[in-house]
């Protein structure tokens, strides 16, 4: 990607916290909001599909663990 472009996705509403809080809240929201996640996509998905509901859960916080630190938190963790 282009710089100009990789700037445009950072938001003015981010903040860039340090790479250990990064870590701290991924692990809170895996924590507090992992089961409502994975609840919420078994009902889409059906729970044929539990399996790949945590597997998607598990993906976008991995995502999380490499992207808010150089792009910046969203203003709404757990909606992200």
């Amino acid at each position: 990607m282009r710089l100009e472009v990789m700037a445009k996705m950072v938001s003015a509403k981010t903040i860039v916290p340090e790479p250990d809080g990064v870590s701290q809240l991924v692990e809170h929201l895996f924590r507090h909001e992992g089961a409502k996640m994975v609840a919420i996509l078994t009902r889409i998905f059906g729970i044929e599909h539990l399996n790949l509901a945590e597997d998607v859960v598990q993906e976008a916080l991995a995502r999380a663990l490499q992207t808010w630190p150089f792009y910046g938190v969203p203003k709404n963790p757990s909606a992200w």
